[in-house]
């Protein structure tokens, strides 16, 4: 699966059969050969029981950190669609009027305090 950078969009919620280990199979595998497996897919589901599936998965690093990054990046576009469209008026505020926003706050909770603060 790896050619190049790891793209989220190949990432699917279905495994296919080499991606499948059964729970009775980790005792068996060595490092080695599960870190092999991990590589080669990105994901690796684990079946613990005929009856329920496949109830875990594992990651490789690199499609971990990606899926963190891309929420980071999601939940800071949410963010932004939020502030526009309840504080999207004040982009018109002069920019000697601007209030700087302390460090360690979010822009959304800052404005929101300040709401509370004025009623």
């Amino acid at each position: 699966m790896r050619k190049g950078r790891f793209r989220l969009s190949a990432l699917s919620a279905s495994f296919s059969p080499e991606e499948i280990v059964r729970a009775g199979e980790l005792k068996k595998l060595n490092q080695t050969e599960l870190l092999k497996r991990i590589h080669r897919h990105d994901k690796i589901a684990l079946d613990f029981s005929k009856g329920k599936g496949i109830e875990g998965v594992v990651l490789s690093y690199e499609t971990y950190k990606a899926l963190l990054e891309r929420i980071a990046e999601l939940e800071e576009e949410l963010e932004e669609t939020m502030i526009r469209l309840k504080y999207g008026h004040r982009a018109d505020t002069p920019e000697e009027e601007w209030i700087e926003v302390p460090e360690g706050v979010s822009t959304m909770e800052f404005l929101e305090r300040k709401a509370r603060k004025k009623k």
